[in-house]
This record gives C-alpha cells, structure tokens and sequence, in this order.
C-alpha cells in the first residue's frame, strides 16, 4: 500500500500516543466554520488507511499557530493524558517573534482574561475578580531591530492566553491578525508549539515515564527575522 503524503509531520507514533507538528493554517478539529479539512480529520482518514482505530486529541492549538498535538491511541492514554491536563502537569514550552526590542528580558505575566463582549474574537483582560486567572512566563532569546524572540511558558491554557498576554503589555505576536496593527514581515502569526513535556505510557509493561517532544521553529518562523533555530536555555 502507498503511504499518503500527510499534511502534517509525524513526531512520535507509538502504541498509546501519536505526536505530530501541525503547520499554520490547519483548523484542529471540525468547528462551525470549519466542518472538514481540518487536523483531525487528516489524522482519521490516515489511520482509517491501516485499519486503525482513530486516535483521540488531547488539546487544540489556534489555527494560525503552528507545532506540536497530543493525540491518544488507547483509552489508558487518554486517562493518562487527561488527569495530566487537569493537574497541569504537561509542560508547554512556545516560540514567538514580538513587537518591541524592548521587551523585558524575563516575567511573568498574571492577568486575568475574558471575552471580549464586543468581539467575541478577541479575549481582553478582565476587570477586578472578572473573568479567569490566566498567567504565562517567558524570557527573551535575542533581539533585533523592532522586534524580539521569546520562549513562553503557559501556567494555565486560556483561549488565545499568549496572544492576549502579550499584547496587553505592549508587545503582541508578530503577524497576528487580532491583536497587533503593525505592519508584519511574516506570512502568518509567528507563535509555535515547540515542546511539549509529559508522562507516557510505554509499548511494554511499565509506569509511566517523562517525554519531552521537541519541533524546531518552521522555515518560515525563522526567515521572517535573521535568528536562525537556535534557542537558549531559559529559567525552568
């Protein structure tokens, strides 16, 4: 049988868990506007190919946000992988390019958000005790001209968190369509999935263990601005 070209690069595939990169652009799961063609869909129709089960997903990315998706293969997985989303024990690690040089080296953003009643697009921040506690670190990798490159790390996992965050203090995702006016020099919104910690479940008989699955910035992520792939070690 031919292997389908998927639109989608395959990270990790064992009995119990399937790891793939999405790119930018790609919907994650069938929604009001988007009723097919979306990642999950490829991933069913690709399994459905091998007479395999289809895998259940394990959390979303926004649409223009490019890396890497959790899906479950057994229903012990699925277990597994939901206790650890609900205790926060996943560790998430982004990428970003931001407007403004001069961005603070290190923070921690802890700010409260919501809807935005007059956009329901949009999330805002909330005012008082409104809304829901949201918070994300983040240090600086390198600077250039007017903009920076970040690592980001979600505490909690809000809708469009990172974008709001971010922009709420002066420094919104370059490229993104929402929350930024500038003018971008990139295609789409440069914020990436590029790691992503947890326990697994082995192919043999074993407790589960830690796993940290990696993708590297896109091609297009990193010749928007001249940084190359490399990033440093930031604070744990």
């Amino acid at each position: 049988m031919t292997t389908p070209i998927l639109p989608f690069r395959v990270v990790h595939e064992n009995t119990h868990l399937l790891v793939v990169e999405k790119p930018a652009g790609m919907v994650t799961h069938p929604v009001y506007k988007h009723p097919d063609g979306t990642l999950t869909d490829f991933v069913a129709a690709w399994y459905a190919t091998r007479d395999l089960p289809r895998p259940w997903l394990l959390h979303r990315l926004d649409k223009d946000t490019s890396g890497l998706i959790l899906f479950a293969r057994t229903a012990d997985m699925l277990r597994v992988g939901v206790r650890q989303f609900e205790d926060h024990t996943i560790t998430k690690e982004y990428a970003a390019v931001v407007w403004g040089a001069d961005v603070p080296a290190a923070g921690l953003i802890d700010l409260r958000l919501m809807r935005d009643p007059a956009d329901r697009r949009r999330v805002i921040v909330a005012p008082d005790e409104a809304g829901q506690a949201a918070q994300t670190r983040y240090v600086v990798v390198a600077r250039q001209g007017n903009a920076a490159q970040v690592r980001l790390w979600p505490v909690t996992g809000r809708t469009h968190q990172l974008r709001a965050h971010l922009a709420n203090i002066g420094h919104p995702i370059v490229g993104d369509p929402i929350y930024a006016t500038e003018q971008s020099p990139a295609a789409r919104l440069l914020l990436h999935a590029a790691s992503i910690t947890l326990s697994v479940l082995p192919d043999a008989t074993a407790p589960p263990h830690r796993v940290t699955f990696l993708a590297p910035l896109p091609p297009d992520f990193a010749a928007a601005l001249p940084w190359g792939h490399n990033m440093r070690e930031g604070p744990p």
